[in-house]
C-alpha cells in the first residue's frame, strides 16, 4: 500500500492502534510522482 499519512491521531479512542510511527517530512509532489512511477513502471 502506498500512502502518506498526515492525519491527526486520536489516542482517546479505545481501538487506537499501538504502533510506532516515525515522524517524517512532507514529501514534495515531484518526490511522490517519482515513487508512483517506480511502482507502476
Amino acid at each position: 500500500m502506498f500512502r502518506y499519512d498526515n492525519a491527526p491521531h486520536h489516542r482517546n479512542i479505545a481501538t487506537f492502534p499501538i504502533i510506532n510511527v516515525l515522524p517524517s517530512r512532507e514529501p514534495s509532489l515531484s518526490t511522490v510522482l517519482e515513487e508512483v512511477e517506480l511502482m507502476i513502471g
